[in-house]
Formats: C-alpha cells, sequence, structure tokens
C-alpha cells in the first residue's frame, strides 16, 4: 500500500513531466499517467521520430509507463534501423514487453519465438521469458503493475510511479470494478 500523500505526490512528478513535454504528440501521452493508469506505448521503435525522442520514451519508462516492441522489429522485419532501435531499448533495460503484432497468418505473422531467442541473446534467457511471457500473463490476469518485476535498466525507480493504487491491478483500473 501507498504511503499517505504518494499518490498526490506522484501526479505532481507526471504534471511536471508532462508540462516539460510541450510538443503535441507528447502531451496525450501524459493524459492516462495522470488519471491513474499505467499506459503501455507501443511499437515505439517504429515512429519515424524515434531517434530524436528516444530520451522522452526513456523518461516515460522511469516514470511508470510500460514499453512494448514488436518482435518483428527485432528480427529485421521493418529494416536495419527499426531493428537497430529496437536493440537498443533491450540493451538498455528499459522495454517491458516483446509482442508478435500478428496481423494474420500471411502478412504479418507471429514471430514470437524467434524473437524471444533473439531477444534473450542481448537481455539473456530469465528477461527474454519475462517480455514475452511473464509480464504480458500479469496484464492478463489483472496483477498490479507494482507487484511486477521490471525490465533491468529501470529497477525500483519506476515502481508505480503513476499515480495508481497500490491495490489495484490493470483491469480493474481500466473498467472500474472493485
Amino acid at each position: 500500500m501507498s504511503e499517505p500523500g504518494t499518490r498526490h505526490k506522484q501526479k505532481a512528478e507526471w504534471s511536471k513531466l508532462c508540462s516539460r513535454l510541450v510538443d503535441g504528440r507528447w502531451k496525450y501521452r501524459c493524459l492516462p499517467m495522470l488519471a491513474g493508469y499505467v499506459p503501455v506505448i507501443t511499437h515505439p521503435e517504429r515512429l519515424s521520430y524515434i531517434e530524436a525522442d528516444y530520451d522522452k520514451f526513456v523518461e516515460f519508462a522511469r516514470q511508470g509507463a510500460w514499453i512494448q516492441l514488436t518482435g518483428g522489429s527485432l528480427l529485421g522485419r521493418f529494416g536495419p534501423r527499426v531493428q537497430k532501435v529496437t536493440q537498443r531499448f533491450l540493451q538498455d533495460g528499459i522495454a517491458h514487453l516483446l509482442a508478435s503484432d500478428a496481423h494474420n497468418l500471411h502478412k504479418r505473422t507471429p514471430q514470437l519465438s524467434e524473437a524471444r531467442d533473439a531477444a534473450a541473446v542481448i537481455v539473456g534467457a530469465k528477461e527474454a521469458e519475462r517480455l514475452v511471457l511473464g509480464r504480458p500473463s500479469a496484464v492478463i490476469a489483472d496483477t498490479n503493475p507494482a507487484d511486477v518485476e521490471l525490465p533491468p535498466g529501470l529497477g525500483a525507480a519506476a515502481r508505480n510511479t503513476s499515480g495508481a493504487s497500490s491495490e489495484s491491478g490493470w483491469l480493474r483500473r481500466l473498467f472500474g470494478g472493485d
């Protein structure tokens, strides 16, 4: 359970971060955090401006947002630039999830096993397993994000800084259940 006043302090930290990010494409990322949610930022490695704004994504992750990378990006499916950025997220230890982003079985096929193996070369087998199974399972099980092991580059510094209640899980906060 959070200490008294912690939630207010955490929201104040998010508010300061959001006020520094005056660019319109960043402001909308702050809204869920200010409301107490833990946003999952999906496939940032594929954004055309990622190299210029990489540090902003790192800051969001340090403040409690989760970073989800695409397995195909790690395998080079979206080109060498995207692959290099994906490797950087993993090397820096700030990626929480590695997903398939599979749209069908023909054009964008699921290659998660291969991606997990490629991630294991960078982060080790245990962390690769957390990326594809441990943390995604925690989301589905509605586990409180504060109870989920963080990526190695984040440690305790990014734990529950979203202002979310330390007693509620992902889905309960999203759908308002008790």
